[in-house]
């Protein structure tokens, strides 16, 4: 996914932020295992993981 279109995508729902800010967010998301894949800062896209890229909570708090 382009980090371009996700700041598109977030602007259109009026929450305007740069690639950079998308960026770092993704990341986060991404450390804290809410989303599985990696961020390749060089061509600023996320590659999602093809098995299970968004996993279940499973009740578990978001700081574990």
């Amino acid at each position: 996914m382009k980090l371009e279109e996700i700041a598109k995508a977030l602007k259109w729902l009026e929450m305007d932020m740069d690639v950079n800010e998308v960026g770092c967010i993704m990341t986060i998301l991404i450390h804290n295992n809410l989303i599985k894949g990696y961020y390749a800062h060089k061509s600023k896209v996320i590659i999602l993981s093809k098995q299970n890229p968004f996993p279940r909570l499973n009740g578990k708090p978001l700081n574990s």
